[in-house]
């Protein structure tokens, strides 16, 4: 808005958009997990009695409070990983030169989101790769001589693999 309150126009005399509800709901979710902080032992505040800090009054303490998911900013497009949308990616690239694996650990289940109890129960889908015809199974494996999968913490593909099946 201009300083006495009207819209600002652009060239052609449409209003200039800046942000809705969507927005701040977004930008809302960029702030959960903080919480109020102990006051810090370097100023004096001799009005606030109280053990809680005013002057940097929120700190990132409850990870678990986080929302892991993505932020969409003013422009439309999503703020905070840097990292492409799936939509924007050649197809299977997730086979190609430079895709990076991580071996995050033994369970299934996603570590950044609550999940219902019945998770297991109610048939949920999970990408199984072919022993026997998958290339990425044998990156992701690295089998010693004896066939016994040593599954490295990272692998980053040094060629294209071949599809193999639903992959």
């Amino acid at each position: 808005l201009n300083p006495d309150g009207t819209e600002i126009k652009d060239a052609t005399g449409n209003a200039v958009r800046t942000y809705d509800s969507k927005d701040i709901v977004s930008f809302a979710r960029s702030w959960t997990g903080f919480d109020i902080t102990y006051r810090r032992g370097n100023y004096e505040d001799l009005s606030n009695p109280s053990r809680w800090d005013r002057m940097d009054p929120l700190e990132v303490q409850h990870v678990g409070w986080r929302d892991w998911f993505p932020k969409r900013g003013l422009n439309g497009k999503f703020i905070g990983d840097a990292y492409p949308l799936c939509e924007d990616l050649p197809s299977k690239a997730f086979l190609r030169i430079g895709a990076k694996f991580r071996l995050l650990g033994g369970s299934s289940k996603f570590k950044w989101q609550k999940n219902d109890a019945n998770w297991d129960v109610l048939g949920s889908k999970r990408f199984v790769l072919d022993p026997t015809n998958s290339q990425l199974y044998q990156k992701l494996c690295e089998p010693d001589a004896n066939g016994v999968c040593s599954y490295p913490s990272v692998v980053t593909l040094d060629e294209n693999l071949f599809c193999s099946g639903m992959e």
